[in-house]
């Protein structure tokens, strides 16, 4: 097992942290997408390796269906069992534009888009329909609204606590963007994300230490 930690990812901090053993296995990018390749490269049953499929009815409701990746979905027992006259399979192009909040970390960002210009794949993930961006990064908080980039600084003293770092960013970020404004949400939640990188396991504080980290950092 590598202990290199930029081939870490949070799964495996995780693990590491509960002290639970684990083997990492790797997939080269230029290989085979389809799920059944993949679970035979890594030699694991595809009845135990999924796929998660997007639907919409013909009611206009959207149904989510994971199956092994071997399957095909069979749309009329699935419209049935979400009580639909029938469903059909949700273009690509078309997931975008259902969400509000759309939020990547880099990695993720440049693989969905090709691009290593944070700013520019939040332009382009805009562009295919998310409403607004966000973009994790080790040095900051990307927001972007089809207006304006936003951007806040992470200011963690120590990088104790990495793990969960994305999930506590976004949990943030759409609490505060209920009642507040693109800047005053970021930093609250650029604040908060920092504030946790400095204990290790999930964020345990208060509103006020949040609100106070932010005086004393920001």
């Amino acid at each position: 097992m590598s202990k290199h930690k930029e081939e870490k990812t949070n799964v495996m901090r995780t693990l590491e942290q509960k002290k639970i053993a684990y083997t990492p296995h790797e997939y080269p990018a230029d290989g085979p997408v389809d799920g059944v390749s993949v679970a035979a490269y890594l030699n694991q049953d595809p009845e135990q390796v999924f796929k998660t499929l997007v639907t919409k009815g013909a009611g206009g409701g959207y149904y989510v269906f994971d199956i092994p990746v071997a399957e095909n979905l069979d749309l009329k027992k699935a419209a049935k069992a979400v009580g639909e006259k029938s469903i059909a399979m949700l273009p690509q192009k078309e997931l975008l534009p259902l969400m509000d909040y759309f939020k990547t970390d880099a990695a993720e960002a440049e693989v969905l888009t090709g691009l290593t210009d944070r700013v520019e794949a939040a332009k382009m993930l805009h562009d295919w329909g998310a409403k607004e961006v966000v973009i994790t990064h080790n040095t900051e908080v990307l927001a972007y609204d089809g207006n304006k980039v936003y951007t806040c600084p992470i200011k963690a003293r120590n990088l104790s606590g990495r793990t969960g770092r994305g999930d506590t960013t976004f949990a943030g970020y759409i609490n505060e963007r209920l009642t507040k404004d693109i800047p005053t949400a970021l930093q609250t939640a650029t604040a908060l994300v920092s504030l946790k990188m400095e204990t290790p396991g999930p964020f345990t504080g208060t509103r006020q230490d949040v609100e106070d980290y932010i005086k004393l950092m920001y």
